[in-house]
């Protein structure tokens, strides 16, 4: 063999060799770092066929009550949702043809047990002619969430209710429903609503908060010391614009309590300017403003909406909820947790624990620490603030007899003619159980519209949680 040939010879060893190597780096790539992502693809095939043999969990609220339920029939397994309407947006629903919502869609490898990995349960699973899936347990207490629903009545809007402690929602509603029994045989009615009934208002909804956003305003004042003494005389000029307040009175010299308790919009777009954009918006990204917030769900996310072009009128427009700012009823449910967890807030879940059909635990949900939105001494004076705007201020409606309750009200301003009604609070506000945000859409007066459903809610929470 002549020299020209073994060099062809190794030359084409080579390449095969440097192509095995290829091959090998890639499948390990792939495994290890995509492997997982299309094993649990909605368009794996093999997924498809699995969960076909597979008789998907239930659903119970946090105090084991059934809210889906399998019944064997001639046809197959039917899957019922006893409370259609009242878990619509939570639940969700799963049908061949129409596809998944809600926890049916994102818990689903769950649900078919695809959550399991390996030789033992791929041998299993080739045996087994029929297996049943895990059932997953709610924070959710029907009593809590059926009150809501009924509180908020025909209004289109939403409300929250969470533990500030745990992040444990007690309450998830979205106004208005739909009857998830009926959406296949309703599709076309329900899809084209014009009220969008599919959407999830509570944690998809984006709205001006209007001067709920004066809490976090609050905290950025507060965090950077600036001087808190304002001279008020019922109009403050911002870059040629002019913000007014809702009283036509004059107080004359005043400081940070009196313009929180009175929700003065003049005070905060003034100080707002002392604070500057790049810090505030710093302290809004600790509340989770601009980032994208962990759920069960998936969440909207609350926005400033600040670019290179933001001036400083936006800034100070946003310090009160105007202007560019959205925020979900979930961001500032968060918000007034915050506050009522001495700065902390803590992953929101709607899952408790998930089990399989044995019984055995499979998952359980702990707390997690989520932001440090604030110190615990600026968290506890917004707290004094928020009490005294309960006691003395815009948030008497809230006022619940031998309970402390801390509040802050909001009038947003929106593209109708008819202002949004906000309300965030919490509980007894010296021990912390729940905390609450409720927004109803062109309802007007947060303190009058927002307050009272708030109000009633929390009574209900605290005398049966």
């Amino acid at each position: 063999m002549s020299d020209r040939e073994r060099r062809r010879i190794l030359i084409l060893l080579s390449g095969i060799v440097i192509l095995l190597i290829g091959l090998t780096v890639y499948i390990s790539y792939f495994m290890v770092f995509q492997g997982e992502a299309y094993r649990t693809s909605a368009q794996n095939k093999r997924n498809r066929l699995e969960a076909e043999n597979v008789i998907r969990g239930e659903f119970y609220d946090r105090n084991n009550l059934a809210l889906v339920q399998n019944t064997k029939t001639e046809d197959g397994i039917k899957r019922d949702y006893l409370y259609p309407e009242l878990y619509s947006h939570i639940i969700g629903y799963t049908y061949p043809n129409l596809g998944k919502s809600g926890l049916e869609l994102s818990m689903d490898t769950y649900l078919t047990n695809q959550n399991k990995a390996g030789i033992v349960e791929a041998v299993k699973k080739y045996f087994e002619k029929e297996s049943v899936g895990n059932s997953i347990k709610l924070t959710i207490d029907s009593k809590i969430q059926k009150k809501a629903s009924d509180l908020l009545g025909e209004n289109k809007g939403a409300v929250v209710a969470l533990n500030p402690t745990t992040g444990e929602i007690y309450c998830l509603v979205s106004k208005p429903t739909f009857d998830v029994n009926k959406v296949q045989e309703n599709w076309e009615e329900i899809s084209q609503n014009p009220d969008s009934v599919l959407f999830n208002r509570a944690i998809n909804g984006l709205y001006p908060p209007g001067s709920v956003m004066k809490v976090i305003s609050t905290a950025a004042i507060l965090d950077q010391g600036i001087d808190l003494d304002y001279d008020h005389t019922g109009s403050q000029i911002i870059d040629g614009y002019e913000y007014k307040d809702a009283t036509e009175k004059k107080y004359g010299k005043i400081s940070l309590d009196k313009a929180f308790t009175s929700s003065l919009n003049t005070y905060f777009v003034k100080k707002i300017q002392d604070v500057g954009m790049t810090k505030f918006a710093s302290v809004a990204g600790k509340f989770m403003f601009e980032k994208d917030l962990p759920f069960e769900l998936k969440v909207s996310k609350s926005t400033l909406n600040y670019n290179s072009t933001t001036n400083i009128n936006q800034v100070s427009a946003s310090a009160i909820g105007q202007g560019r700012v959205l925020a979900t009823p979930m961001e500032m449910a968060l918000t007034a947790a915050a506050v009522a967890n001495d700065g902390i807030i803590m992953e929101p879940h709607v899952v408790k624990e998930i089990r399989n059909s044995d019984g055995d635990l499979v998952k359980d949900l702990e707390k997690k620490e989520l932001s440090k939105a604030m110190d615990p001494e600026v968290a506890r004076e917004i707290k004094d603030l928020m009490v005294k705007t309960t006691n003395e201020g815009t948030g008497r409606n809230a006022a619940i007899k031998s309970v402390q309750v801390a509040s802050k009200t909001g009038t947003a301003e929106n593209e109708t003619e008819n202002t949004h009604a906000w309300y965030i609070g919490f509980a007894p506000a010296e021990n912390p159980q729940v905390a609450i945000a409720v927004i109803v859409e062109q309802g007007g007066s947060g303190g009058k519209v927002a307050a009272p459903i708030a109000r009633d809610l929390m009574i209900s929470i605290l005398n049966n949680i």
